[in-house]
């Protein structure tokens, strides 16, 4: 019971400041440019809360899973705007505005997780950088003991088995990267005292920690900075976490590592776990998640800020509005493809529990 207390306040509280961020993005770009705002809501179904401030009804609802800014002149406003000018309407403003208004939550998104990276790293006046690919120890119980990895082997690169392709590593990290986007056998080039052998070895994938494991340790290096180096770190960590998660995608979009998606229910079990092991931890978790929300956003997708950037792109390119009656069924497509992507990771994450 009290894992499931904990994991509700973490994942309601995690997905509330996330969600908080973006929308506060999209609301204040809006309000800049004078569109007419009817309500700003965290949470989607049921309102337990709101509050009318000037034109703004401001909201919480039941559900923690998302959240809107109602502007006029949008499909899905919740509030009559029959009263409002077509100038104060999102169509009314300038295109060049309504892509900021669009990508300003994006943006919000990103600035959120490179302050808490920023701040991560001043508190802790240290970094931890991966280390070598050099193996400190080998466990007993994992594809690297049994394929014949030993410590003190340094691993030059490794080569997948059935795409052939040959991949050189720096660091340890570059190993559980490659190993987790393309899952495969691999042939390693390592280099033991004098000589350079082959070994084959396939990780496995672990189902407490939810990703490919090949049983081996590297030291981390621990880099003490000055205050002023944690903007660089912050930058670094939100351009390589933000790399990783395109180069993820674009595996999803191959058709490969479908089975790993994680939903809902697997962000309520992270951000439990995180919680309970501290508040650098969630906040690391937290910025991460902020990262995905945002590059998940930003896919050309006409329901998400994305897609819809791109078709003001078109319009205005072209001169003219795309065909509403095409515009509707595009949008309805991909709707429908979100919330099935959304139940398949869902449904994963109910497997992984049983």
């Amino acid at each position: 019971m009290e894992n499931l207390i904990i994991g509700g306040i973490g994942f309601v509280l995690m997905l509330g400041i996330i969600v908080f961020i973006h929308e506060l993005g999209h609301f204040a770009c809006a309000k800049h440019y004078g569109v007419y705002c009817g309500e700003f809501s965290i949470g989607m179904g049921p309102v337990l809360f709101k509050r009318q401030r000037g034109e703004t009804q401001y909201s919480i609802r039941a559900f923690p899973i998302g959240g809107f800014v109602s502007m006029a002149g949008e499909e899905d406003d919740t509030k009559k705007d029959a009263h409002v000018p077509f100038e104060r309407t999102i169509h009314g403003i300038k295109p060049h505005q309504q892509i900021v208004v669009m990508l300003a939550g994006i943006v919000m998104n990103f600035l959120l997780a490179f302050i808490i990276f920023v701040g991560i790293s001043m508190y802790q006046g240290a970094i931890v950088e991966s280390g070598l690919p050099s193996i400190e120890s080998v466990s007993e119980e994992g594809a690297a003991i049994d394929a014949g990895f030993k410590a003190n082997d340094y691993i030059l690169d490794m080569t997948g088995v059935d795409d052939n392709k040959k991949r050189v590593v720096k660091s340890i990290n570059d190993i559980v990267e490659i190993i987790n986007l393309y899952p495969q056998s691999y042939v390693y080039s390592v280099e033991r005292g004098e000589e350079i052998i082959s070994i084959e070895a396939e990780a496995r994938f672990s189902e407490e920690s939810s990703i490919y494991l090949l049983g081996i340790t590297s030291q981390n290096v621990i880099k003490e900075i000055e205050w002023y180096e944690s903007f660089g770190y912050g930058v670094d960590q939100v351009v390589e976490s933000s790399t990783l998660i395109f180069k993820t995608i674009g595996t999803l979009v191959q058709g490969e590592n479908l089975d790993k998606l994680s939903g809902p229910v697997g962000i309520y079990q992270m951000a439990g776990d995180a919680l309970s092991a501290g508040w650098i931890t969630y906040l690391s978790l937290l910025a991460i998640l902020s990262i995905n929300l945002g590059v998940f956003n930003a896919l050309p997708l006409p329901v998400l800020d994305g897609g819809r950037s791109v078709i003001v792109l078109i319009e205005t390119a072209s001169g003219r509005k795309i065909n509403e009656k095409i515009l509707t069924a595009i949008m309805g497509v991909s709707m429908l493809m979100l919330l099935a992507l959304m139940l398949y990771a869902s449904w994963n994450d109910i497997l992984r529990l049983f």
